[in-house]
């Protein structure tokens, strides 16, 4: 099996019909691809970026902001409702 970065599977697109939608596991997989892309969703379930309670997928909290608006993994922030992904870069010394 092929590795698939997390950072990869992410989209402002797919954070914001995550958010907004609240699918099933089975609408999730419909919107990334249908079943020959059910591997990016085991890939972000497995990154801890989405969560499923009460058979609801949602965005993993620890990476939004309080008004939900921002997502961030690792070194990216997703501006969902903007549709912008920028970088953090460290100041060098």
């Amino acid at each position: 099996m092929q590795h698939t970065s997390p950072a990869a599977c992410l989209s402002c697109e797919l954070l914001r019909f995550v958010r907004d939608e609240e699918p099933t596991v089975a609408e999730l997989i419909e919107q990334l691809g249908g079943e020959r892309e059910i591997g990016r969703y085991h890939v972000l379930r497995k990154a801890g970026l989405i969560t499923v309670i009460d058979d609801r997928v949602r965005l993993a909290e620890s990476h939004l902001n309080h008004d939900r608006t921002i997502f961030t993994y690792e070194i990216s922030l997703y501006h969902i409702d903007e549709n912008v992904t920028s970088t953090i870069r460290r100041a060098r010394p």
